[in-house]
């Protein structure tokens, strides 16, 4: 791990002489690594230098080796994660305990959603995975971690199969397509690194129309970029927008016009659905942003607030949470 240091110092310039090759190196390092925790902070490593690659618009090779060398980190240790699970049991699922010196999730410095993820993806056949990299190469197309969890898992274009019904509240942040995982520009956007996305299309099929009753509210998380195309989701499940809370993520993300620092949460209801509780909560809330597109737990602690009855069901959920009918291919557990 020590031979990315000099690496995450250089400038821009000297990084573009000699990205491809430190993106070999990196490769190796990980393929070489025999202890979980080192792997673990190396593909973190990788996975930053390579985020810093992708804004940089280099060439295709420096940046597809890049790419493989963190999904590769995480392949690499997600098999280690998983022979260590066989050992260790529910050590590895979020205890803080460390009995006999035994490593935990937090020891490792990896979190529980890491954990799943990298596990499933360590299943993949070492065979299966020099395949796909040589499709790629010959197709010219830039490797990426929905496209290798396609590849293991098949297409998920339709997470909700069987809904069920009498909701009175519906909480859902959809996994919205913005086009081309590479920009024109050369920079990948993020949402293709960690989860599958869904058309408008898609999205405005799910059957929640037929899912809730007369009276219901949505809360639905939008950005700025989609927030226009989100109403035809909003009439498609068959409600009327109303208000807006706005989550300040206390932090810069460059857009096309302007430093990008918040979402969206529109809301929406159905017949008559004001609170049942007669509090005016503010609409703007900062709270720092954590992992990617994970939204704070304040926004259900508000809609919990705000409508205490009545069943509910939250959609692209990434955990189930009691009180709550989850539904999405992120589950990983309680």
């Amino acid at each position: 791990m020590g031979e990315l240091v000099p690496f995450q110092r250089m400038t821009d310039i000297e990084i573009a002489q000699q990205a491809f090759e430190m993106g070999r190196r990196a490769r190796v390092a990980i393929q070489q690594t025999k202890d979980p925790k080192q792997a673990a902070g190396l593909t973190h490593d990788i996975k930053a230098i390579r985020d810093r690659i992708s804004k940089m618009n280099l060439d295709f090779d420096a940046l597809f080796e890049w790419t493989m060398a963190w999904l590769e980190g995480m392949v690499h240790s997600g098999r280690m994660l998983a022979k260590m699970e066989k050992n260790l049991g529910s050590l590895l699922r979020g205890s803080t305990l460390e009995p006999r010196g035994e490593p935990t999730l937090a020891s490792l410095g990896i979190d529980k959603k890491e954990s799943f993820r990298w596990q499933r993806l360590g299943r993949i056949k070492g065979n299966e995975f020099k395949a796909w990299e040589k499709a790629l190469r010959e197709e010219q197309q830039q490797p990426t971690f929905v496209a290798l969890w396609r590849l293991m898992f098949g297409p998920t274009n339709s997470p909700f199969p069987e809904m069920g019904d009498g909701y009175r509240v519906i909480y859902a942040d959809p996994p919205w397509d913005y086009g081309n995982p590479r920009e024109p520009s050369g920079r990948f956007t993020e949402q293709t690194d960690y989860y599958e996305t869904m058309s408008l299309e898609a999205i405005c099929a799910i059957p929640v129309k037929q899912a809730v009753t007369d009276n219901a509210v949505l809360f639905l998380w939008t950005t700025s970029a989609y927030l226009e195309k989100s109403f035809e989701v909003i009439k498609a499940w068959g409600f009327k927008y109303k208000t807006t809370f706005v989550w300040n993520k206390m932090s810069h993300n460059p857009g096309h016009y302007n430093s990008v620092q918040h979402e969206i949460l529109l809301v929406a209801t159905r017949g008559a659905c004001t609170p049942d509780i007669p509090k005016l909560v503010p609409s703007v809330v900062s709270i720092k942003r954590g992992l990617h597109s994970e939204k704070p737990e304040k926004f259900r602690e508000i809609i919990d607030l705000l409508y205490p009855k009545g069943k509910r069901a939250e959609l692209f959920a990434r955990r189930k949470v009691g009180g709550w009918d989850t539904y999405g291919n992120q589950i990983s557990g309680g």
